[in-house]
């Protein structure tokens, strides 16, 4: 390497010969200015740099990360706490749904008190319904061919005096729910006296669509109960009304004429025993517009009843006076 120089050696340097005369007043002012100069920098051997300093290699070379990535970093990193918020107010949610479990509880236990409870009761009276078929602000239950608006109507009415348990069975489409309830019917004629004679109206036209129907288990099975519920009310010497009577006799009649023969039998033994709870005088006029049907079957069975009813004796006197 070249050294620097200062001016004082390049005078120093300088041919001897061509300043012979000043050299001695020079020489003490360069050796006093040499005194004053800044001591020569000393030459220090080159730091090396620390290895990890040291220039990588291509194959382990990475770009350092700039600033906008490192701030793009921390967007995403303060992003990602964001999104476990939800998940904890989802919790606190589920939190705050089971605080307010005890209104479901409740409810839950008002409608086992409604499944659970009496099958029927007293909440609308008959007589009410009567006044209603008067009035005409209902349906009169009088239909050749069975309709839905009839169906509604009855399960509507029904709704309000039977608990919901049997209400699902009596209205189901399966055959099998029907005679569940028809059992449970039956357990009523004794356990709940007041309630089947209160409803007595809607029994008797609930039996009536189910004539309608064809499977012979289920048909056995409401014309057993029907002959119970007959035996009670003469045992309490009830007396069918015009309207129960109406809503029910002449669909009965159209069951004298079906093909199995253990039908038209509980049929006969039915008509017999309504002799005991409805005028035998009214009965026959019933009996006699059952006559009209092309049915064969059916109209054996009511030439039968019809001279059995005339040979009877005339209906209690009670039966024959205008009504007051």
């Amino acid at each position: 390497m070249v050294r620097p120089s200062t001016q004082t050696d390049d005078i120093d340097q300088y041919p001897q010969e061509k300043i012979p005369a000043t050299k001695d007043q020079v020489q003490p002012l360069l050796e006093k200015a040499k005194g004053e100069l800044p001591a020569k920098p000393v030459k220090t051997a080159a730091k090396k740099p620390p290895p990890a300093a040291a220039a990588p290699t291509k194959s382990t070379l990475k770009p350092a990360p700039s600033t906008a990535s490192i701030s793009a970093k921390s967007e995403e990193a303060d992003d990602d706490e964001p999104a476990e918020k939800p998940v904890r107010s989802e919790s606190k949610s589920r939190v705050v749904k089971g605080k307010g479990k005890p209104a479901p509880a409740a409810s839950s236990k008002k409608k086992e008190e409604e499944d659970f409870g009496p099958i029927m009761n007293m909440t609308v009276s008959k007589e009410q319904r009567v006044k209603e078929e008067k009035a005409m602000k209902v349906l009169k239950w009088n239909f050749i061919e069975l309709r839905g608006e009839f169906i509604e109507q009855l399960k509507s009415q029904m709704e309000k005096n039977f608990n919901r348990a049997i209400m699902a069975d009596l209205f189901h489409a399966d055959f099998k729910n029907h005679i569940k309830a028809i059992e449970q019917l039956i357990k009523c004629i004794e356990t709940q006296e007041k309630e089947t004679l209160n409803n007595l109206d809607l029994l008797l036209k609930w039996f009536t669509i189910r004539f309608f129907d064809t499977n012979p288990s289920m048909l056995n099975k409401a014309l057993d109960y029907i002959q119970q519920l007959f035996s009670m009310l003469a045992s309490q010497d009830y007396h069918l009304s015009d309207l129960e009577a109406s809503s029910f006799i002449p669909y009965l009649i159209l069951k004298s004429g079906d093909p199995k023969d253990n039908v038209r039998r509980d049929v006969r033994n039915i008509l017999k025993q309504m002799c005991k709870i409805y005028p035998s005088v009214k009965m026959f006029s019933f009996i006699i517009e059952g006559l009209k049907c092309k049915v064969a079957k059916q109209k054996g069975g009511l030439h039968f009843e019809s001279r059995l009813k005339a040979s009877q004796k005339p209906a209690p006197s009670y039966t024959l006076q205008p009504p007051q």
